[in-house]
Order: structure tokens, then C-alpha cells, then sequence
């Protein structure tokens, strides 16, 4: 685990026992009933003092950051087999423009492709209809009123939202 500078702690996504218990944590949700997970904070860190992570016998790149991200999900979407659930990722919206963060290990069109749903912070309705067109771009076929999800301080039109 490395402690960012609030002392949360962070583990580390190449590390194939952190990726066996949190499929496994995901499972059991399955199992207990949720309709839904949504992954939150699946990244690597990209703040605070990162030179000081280690990766052991890693070589730490950002193509095998976002690599590890993916297989990540794609574990979490393995460990919920045939159950109904629907499988979701909360990124944040600056993540629009970019397209990938090679710190975190975001890439958002690979993400899009490995998700049910995509949740992002959006201001208003006029942002939560330019951010929902933007998401439900990035993959085809996809009914962008249900893939993107817009986590607002008020209630959106148009589509799927979460007020937070």
C-alpha cells in the first residue's frame, strides 16, 4: 500500500492478489443481490509525492498502467460471470478532454468498451447533455440516456443522473 498525502491508502493495481480480492468482494455482492457496482478510485495515484511509489520487479510505463487498469476491470467484470449485474465506473470529467491519463492508467474509450455505465461529476444540464454525448461517442450502439450517468447537485433531464 503507498499513503497519499491525506493517509489514504492506495493498493497497488499490478499486484494480482489485490485484483483476486476485490473480484472476489465483488462477487459477493453479486451474490447478495446489488444490481449494480460501481468502481470508484481505479486508477493509480496521480497526486501527491508518486515518485516515491515502487512497483516491484514492474516495469511501471503507462501503456502497462493503463494495461493494468483494463485487466483490472475485466477481472471485475469476469467475477460477476452470467449474474445480471450491471458494471460501472465512476471518472472524472477532465478525463473528456484528454481522453487518457497516463498517471491514473485511464484510457476512457478502452474503459468505455469495458463498462456497462460511465459516471462523471457534470454541473449543470447543459453540461450533463454535452458530457453524455461525449461518453455514449466513444462506443457504438450504446443508449447514451443509460450509459452515462450524470452525478449532479440537482436533477438532470435527458437521461440517468445521480445527485450527489
Amino acid at each position: 500500500a503507498w499513503r497519499d498525502p491525506a493517509g489514504n491508502a492506495w493498493l497497488n493495481p499490478y499486484n494480482a492478489q489485490v485484483q483476486t480480492y476485490l473480484a472476489e468482494i465483488v462477487r459477493q455482492c453479486a451474490d447478495l443481490g446489488f444490481t449494480e457496482i460501481v468502481l470508484d478510485d481505479v486508477q493509480f495515484p496521480n497526486y501527491g509525492r508518486t515518485d516515491r511509489m515502487t512497483f516491484d520487479g514492474i516495469e511501471d510505463t503507462p501503456e502497462n498502467r493503463a494495461a493494468a487498469i483494463n485487466a483490472f476491470v475485466d477481472a471485475m467484470r469476469a467475477a460477476l460471470g452470467d449474474r445480471q449485474v450491471t458494471l460501472s465506473i465512476a471518472l472524472p470529467k477532465e478525463l473528456l478532454e484528454t481522453g487518457t491519463d497516463d498517471t491514473a492508467g485511464w484510457n476512457l474509450k478502452e474503459l468505455a468498451a469495458r463498462v456497462d455505465r460511465i459516471y462523471m461529476p457534470a454541473a449543470d444540464q447543459t453540461e450533463a447533455d454535452s458530457e453524455r454525448a461525449a461518453v455514449a461517442a466513444l462506443r457504438e450502439g450504446v443508449d447514451a440516456e443509460v450509459f452515462f450517468v450524470a452525478e449532479t447537485a440537482e436533477p438532470v433531464t435527458g437521461g440517468s443522473n445521480l445527485i450527489s
